[in-house]
C-alpha cells in the first residue's frame, strides 16, 4: 500500500478538475460513508456545504487500498483552524463518497506533524 502528499496547487487542481459539476448529492454514497457519519455523529450539512470549496483544498492523500483501489483524501482546511476530510474514489462516475469527517483540530499543526512523523513514509 502507498501513500502520496500532494500539496502543490496545480496538482491539487489536476485532481478537484474531476469534481467541478459534481454536486455533493450526485456522488455515490459508500455504505462505509453511511455509518461513519452515523459513528462519529458527523454534520453531514457541515460535509455538503464544505465539498464545493474546492479553494479550501490545501493537500491531498493519494492511498492505494489492500483492494488496490486509489483513494483521495482531501484535506479542507476551514477558517477556524480545524478542517474536515472528505475520501473520495474515482473508480466510477460520478466518484464514491467513501469517508467525511470534521477533524477538530488545528490543521497547520497537524500538517506539520504529518510531515516530521510520516514524510519517511510518504511520496512527495
Amino acid at each position: 500500500m502507498t501513500e502520496e502528499l500532494i500539496d502543490k496547487k496545480e496538482d491539487i487542481d489536476k485532481i478537484i478538475n474531476k469534481l467541478r459539476g459534481i454536486s455533493f448529492n450526485q456522488l455515490i454514497k459508500h455504505s462505509h460513508y453511511e455509518f461513519s457519519i452515523l459513528e462519529k455523529n458527523t454534520n453531514e450539512s457541515l460535509i455538503e456545504n464544505i465539498y464545493p470549496k474546492f479553494d479550501l483544498v490545501k493537500l491531498i492523500k493519494k492511498r492505494e487500498r489492500p483492494n488496490k483501489k486509489i483513494s483521495y483524501d482531501l484535506y479542507y482546511e476551514l477558517s477556524d483552524d480545524t478542517f474536515v476530510i472528505i475520501v473520495l474514489s474515482f473508480q466510477t462516475n460520478p466518484p464514491i463518497l467513501i469517508n467525511a469527517f470534521h477533524v477538530k483540530r488545528n490543521f497547520k499543526k497537524f500538517r506539520k506533524n504529518l510531515s516530521k512523523y510520516y514524510g519517511r513514509f510518504l511520496k512527495y
